[in-house]
């Protein structure tokens, strides 16, 4: 007997070993390691998807509210 070979071609991810995670599975992940996010950082997930986001506007958010300021 031959073996049934799938139509469906192998994704990309799979030879370069490069997976998008989704928050969910993210934050399993991350609650292994007692890792969570705070309450204000989901309330920021939140609104960013409500605003439709791109990662790009994400990250640049992420960076103006959080990063460290330069004492004076």
């Amino acid at each position: 007997m031959r073996k049934r070979c799938s139509t469906r071609p192998k994704s990309t991810a799979s030879k370069t070993g490069d997976f998008t995670l989704g928050r969910r599975s993210f934050a399993k992940i991350s609650a292994l390691e007692d890792i969570h996010l705070s309450k204000e950082m989901e309330r920021d997930f939140r609104e960013f998807d409500r605003m439709g986001l791109s990662g790009e506007k994400r990250r640049r958010a992420i960076v103006v509210k959080y990063a460290r300021k330069p004492l004076t």
